[in-house]
């Protein structure tokens, strides 16, 4: 079975909404272009993203904004690693 490719008008329209989709992450998330970036491929990946780090680096807000961005439901889960006794 042959992949379908996308015309170039479809191209186009997909490479705008990308970009419109990073312009909205990158005014919540300031000085952050790289994560924004990663977060964008693997939406359009249809992957799975872990965000890590220390509290009050806009991993919630960040999540926040892409849910509004496309319209979807936002839930937050959080976890917190246990440290195994020794």
């Amino acid at each position: 079975m042959a992949a379908e490719l996308l015309s170039p008008a479809e191209a186009q329209g997909a490479a705008d909404v990308a970009s419109r989709l990073k312009a909205g992450l990158n005014q919540v998330m300031l000085d952050q272009e790289g994560v924004v970036e990663q977060v964008v491929v693997a939406v359009l990946a249809r992957g799975h993203v872990l965000l890590e780090g220390l509290p009050g680096l806009g991993k919630t807000e960040l999540c926040k904004a892409l849910a509004r961005l496309l319209a979807l439901p936002f839930r937050r889960i959080q976890f917190t690693p246990c440290r195994s006794a020794r």
